[in-house]
Formats: C-alpha cells, structure tokens, sequence
C-alpha cells in the first residue's frame, strides 16, 4: 500500500482513532459487545445474506421470463413466412401496382414483419 502524499491525513485519522479509543465511554461499549458475543457484528452478515437471496430470486425472475420469451419467438418462427406473406399480400391489394416497389423496399427493410 503506498501511502506517500496522504502520510499526514492517515497519521491524522490515526490520531483521531487512538483519541477515540482512549474514551472510557466508548471502551465500556466495546466491552460490551464483546462479553455479549458482539450481536452487531451478526446482524450485516444476515442482511447480506438476505440482499443476496433477493437478488439470486430477481435474476431467476429475469431468467424465466426471457426463457418464456424465447419460447414464443421460437414457436413464431414458422408461421413468420405465411404471416409476411400474407402482409405483403394485403399490401400489394391496398396499393395496387404503383405502391410494388414501396412494398418490397418495406418488406426488404423489415424481414420480420416490424
């Protein structure tokens, strides 16, 4: 760990440490604790484990949804061309013959019917 230009601010917050340290209210408190088995100490470890339970269920949330999504992109892949074929169809109906080279720009612009 190199420390060259901050030595006088951590020796500061040493000093301001060893200070604290020294009072004798703040050394019954931590007497305390350690006689009491420091219950502090266990409550962020179970917060942690909490946070982490949360999350691994909100990912698997996430999962399953894009797995759901894959499915029905899969299961659309085949009726992809009747559906476009039928799109176009009605396309070169509503446009007569003028509107071809519009529609085949449209359809080459967007093969997935978007």
């Amino acid at each position: 760990m190199e420390l060259d230009g901050d030595v006088p601010r951590v020796a500061g917050q040493l000093r301001d440490l060893a200070g604290l340290l020294r009072d004798p209210g703040l050394q019954a408190w931590l007497q305390a604790q350690a006689e009491a088995g420091a219950p502090v100490a266990r409550a962020p470890v179970v917060a942690a484990e909490s946070s982490m339970m949360m999350m691994h269920q909100a990912m698997a949330g996430r999962l399953d949804a894009m797995r759901g999504f894959l499915g029905e992109l899969v299961a659309a892949g085949p009726r992809l061309g009747d559906e476009l074929g039928r799109a176009l169809t009605a396309a070169r109906a509503t446009t007569g013959r003028s509107g071809r080279r519009r529609v085949s720009g449209l359809t080459a612009a967007c093969p997935l019917g978007g």
